[in-house]
C-alpha cells in the first residue's frame, strides 16, 4: 500500500536540503514500502553518493534493483 503522504513528506525534505542523506534514505524506504522500487533506486543512489559508508543504503538499493529486475545492478551494489 502506497503511503503518498509519507512519500511527499520525504520528497519535500530532500528538495529543501539536497544533501540530507537521511531524507533520501527515508524517501527510498518509503518508495520500497509502497511497492515503487523503480522510484526508490535514484533516492538510494543519492544516499550512497552523499555518504558511501551508509551500509544500509546499499542493502535497500540492492533490494530495489532486484525488485525492478536489475539483477546485475543488484549484484554490483551488494558486492561493492
Amino acid at each position: 500500500m502506497i503511503d503518498q503522504e509519507r512519500i511527499d513528506k520525504f520528497k519535500a525534505m530532500t528538495q529543501a536540503d539536497p544533501t540530507n542523506e537521511l531524507g533520501f534514505f527515508s524517501l527510498g524506504r518509503a518508495y520500497l514500502d509502497g511497492g515503487q522500487p523503480a522510484d526508490a533506486v535514484p533516492a538510494l543512489q543519492r544516499v550512497i553518493a552523499l555518504n558511501p559508508s551508509f551500509s544500509k543504503a546499499y542493502s535497500l538499493l540492492g533490494t530495489a534493483q532486484r525488485a525492478t529486475g536489475d539483477q546485475a545492478g543488484a549484484i554490483q551494489t551488494l558486492t561493492n
